[in-house]
């Protein structure tokens, strides 16, 4: 299962509601199955929000290098199949990150939701809030017998140091709303910080390690 020195790719997905099967089943068939067979790839997940418009794909990796592999880069540049063209016409990517890992508390293993949030921290470094502090006192699980854990991401070539990734692990995603309420909470007063994204979502599918 996930481990706070494990690198991860992440991202951000909308999909036309004419194309949800579409995507989910290429996703599930074709897509996980074909990265995970790639050096460096250990597992892959799919989340769905509670409006199921949007996605959140976290594909674990044991280094950042291994999305610049010659594998990689080969099997990016294989043909589509007919259905990852179809999926392709109606398929939005809102956000795309790799991210190092900066802090945790908890335990994931039982994960069954998540709350994700995508934070710009200060222009000034001296003025950025100390948010790995925050988040241990928060949502640590002996403070909140609902959520599992939290993970705290930086941006692996982010030279500015500004962007963070929040991922609160929740047992029950029926508890969502709840832990993303909190988290609202913890951010909105934070003088300078941006939050560009914060969501609940349900775990739809998860593969390999």
């Amino acid at each position: 299962m996930e481990s706070s020195q494990e690198s991860a790719l992440l991202l951000w997905l909308r999909m036309a509601a004419s194309g949800k099967s579409l995507f989910e089943r290429w996703h599930s068939q074709e897509h996980i199955p074909q990265r995970l067979t790639l050096p460096g790839v250990l597992s892959a997940e799919r989340y769905v929000s509670a409006c199921n418009a949007r996605y959140f794909c976290r594909y674990r990796l044991s280094t950042p290098q291994a999305l610049a592999s010659q594998a990689y880069l080969a099997q990016n540049q294989t043909p589509p199949t007919a259905l990852a063209r179809q999926v392709e016409e109606k398929l939005r990517l809102e956000a795309r990150k790799i991210v190092r890992p900066l802090a945790s508390g908890g335990d994931s293993d039982r994960s069954h939701g998540l709350v994700v949030a995508r934070l710009v921290l200060p222009t000034e470094q001296g003025d950025a809030p100390d948010l790995a502090a925050m988040l241990r006192q928060r949502f640590s699980p002996s403070a909140n017998a609902v959520q599992l854990g939290w993970r705290l991401f930086g941006e692996h070539e982010d030279h500015e140091d500004r962007q963070r990734i929040v991922i609160l692990d929740c047992a029950d995603p029926r508890h969502g709303s709840r832990i993303l309420a909190a988290l609202r909470a913890l951010i909105a007063p934070l003088p300078g910080v941006i939050a560009l994204d914060v969501t609940a979502y349900t775990l739809q599918v998860s593969q390999g390690e």
